[in-house]
């Protein structure tokens, strides 16, 4: 019995330490990634285009909706390269206090440290599906970890080469890891933003879709 708990116990501190590094970890990629996305704006130039009256779905898209877990911590963090990732906007859900860069790509190391935009789907503030995943771990990153609380109503706001864009959300629905028609291109400005549902166990995907309200 003694043995079992000090197992326990070891056990636990193992989750705490990874989960405060990985915060740290975050933290520090996250300050990164808004330094380069602030130069790119400065530049004058928009981190990702897209020709006018593409509503997106132009790249080849997954077959399953991430994201994936990966399954070795220590291996993901030993493979993260910050170099690889494309910065080019911020998101904001004020009703669950998140303010996160979102990156181009949805591989495991692009959403080791940040929101992920699906590629071929639509841009921020234009036609099209905007398409956003994240996690909700806290080991692997926790931006979507809360999630499931907003209702219809709340309010995403996008913040893209300087321009704010503001979106309501319409619904939230629960699919399955293969249902990628929730990727499919839009007559009208959307977001779509997936995440891993139920927490740990990852067997759907929490689905939240809203409209664009405003735009400049």
């Amino acid at each position: 019995m003694a043995g079992l708990a000090v197992f326990l116990i070891l056990a636990g501190a193992t989750l705490v330490y990874f989960g405060f590094r990985s915060k740290w970890q975050e933290k520090s990629v996250q300050g990164q990634l808004r330094t380069i996305y602030a130069s790119q704006v400065a530049s004058g130039q928009p981190p990702l285009q897209r020709p006018e009256g593409d509503s997106g779905r132009g790249d080849e898209v997954e077959e399953t909706i991430p994201p994936i877990l990966p399954d070795d911590r220590e291996e993901a963090d030993e493979d993260f390269d910050i170099s690889r990732l494309r910065p080019f906007a911020i998101l904001k859900i004020p009703k669950i206090k998140i303010e996160a860069v979102m990156v181009e790509g949805v591989t495991p190391n692009d959403l080791r440290f940040a929101l992920g935009h699906f590629p071929g789907t639509g841009l921020p503030g234009q036609k099209g599906n905007l398409a956003v995943a994240g996690h909700r771990n806290f080991i692997t990153g926790d931006f979507f970890g809360h999630l499931d609380k907003v209702v219809p109503g709340d309010q995403v706001i996008v913040e893209y080469y300087g321009v704010i864009y503001t979106y309501t959300v319409t619904e939230i629905f629960t699919v399955e890891p293969g249902d990628t028609w929730v990727l499919n291109p839009t007559p009208e400005p959307q977001i779509t933003l997936v995440t891993c549902t139920p927490p740990r166990v990852s067997t759907h995907r929490l689905i939240v879709r809203g409209i664009l309200e405003n735009a400049p």
